[in-house]
């Protein structure tokens, strides 16, 4: 028995996606009749033009509940029986995983609104609020789709880094330019190859200096040696006493990312280090 996501992308996905695929939390939903096939379009299959599977459902859990009488020895058990029972124990360990970010921590989850999202959310959220004893549930018309819709609204960013490990001077800018120009049009064509055009993107360079000594990297922005690293440094006030030591290793971290045309958002930097 396995957990699977009620999801498009999950491949095989359970056995009633038509896929091959194994009994899945979504298969105990389909044997209680919690989903309906009848309710769902015809998406399924490796055409993608057939309806979720009841049948193959039963089936296997039946299998399963012939399966555990002859290693129990005992009578055999209603599939339904089986699908509840793995169902329960789905739902005790999102409980669990609740508890231990509130109750474990001292918060009273019974004081709290359980919010709900996710493609499988609505066929637990009163189960887990019962086995939490929360008397409230806070489900968006939209929160099934929640996750898509961050992707959607998400910039698209391609991060490239190379390791120079040179002192910092004017002798190495034009290697550090060079490497930054070849790590800036790798960036540029995984984005092109993603269907973002030129003047949708935005360049970021940074650079991540560290004193001679030291282990920790400070992040500048990259330019000529005296804006990083002259008589006033930025990072300077940090250890005034260093500031003359220009020994670096160089992090060169060029981002592109993908300027999201739906919404005006102020723009945002993200380094890899």
């Amino acid at each position: 028995m396995n957990h699977a996501r009620v999801s498009a992308g999950a491949n095989p996905g359970p056995a009633c996606y038509r896929r091959g695929g194994p009994l899945a939390v979504t298969d105990c939903n389909v044997m209680l009749g919690k989903i309906q096939p009848a309710h769902f379009p015809s998406v399924f299959g490796p055409a993608a033009d057939e309806p979720l599977d009841a049948e193959v459902v039963h089936e296997k859990f039946a299998a399963l509940a012939r399966k555990i009488a002859t290693a129990t020895a005992k009578a055999e058990p209603a599939p339904e029986e089986v699908a509840e029972g793995f169902l329960r124990i789905a739902v005790e360990n999102m409980a669990n995983a609740i508890k231990k970010i509130s109750v474990q921590r001292g918060y009273d989850v019974t004081e709290y609104t359980l919010q709900c999202f996710g493609g499988a959310g609505g066929q637990h959220a009163c189960d887990i609020a019962d086995t939490l004893g929360m008397t409230r549930i806070f489900l968006h018309p939209y929160a099934g789709v929640l996750s898509a819709y961050g992707m959607g609204l998400a910039d698209l960013r391609a991060l490239r880094e190379q390791a120079v490990e040179k002192r910092l001077g004017e002798e190495v800018m034009s290697e550090l330019r060079e490497a930054l120009g070849r790590l800036e049009g790798e960036a540029r064509a995984e984005l092109e190859s993603q269907q973002v055009d030129d003047d949708m993107t935005a360049i970021l360079r940074r650079v991540h200096l560290r004193y001679e000594g030291t282990d920790s990297a400070l992040i500048v922005e990259f330019g000529a040696p005296a804006d990083v690293a002259g008589p006033s440094p930025p990072f300077a006030s940090s250890s005034p006493k260093r500031a003359k030591k220009s020994s670096a290793i160089f992090f060169a971290v060029p981002s592109i990312r993908r300027a999201p045309t739906w919404a005006s958002l102020p723009p945002t930097s993200a380094l890899t280090v």
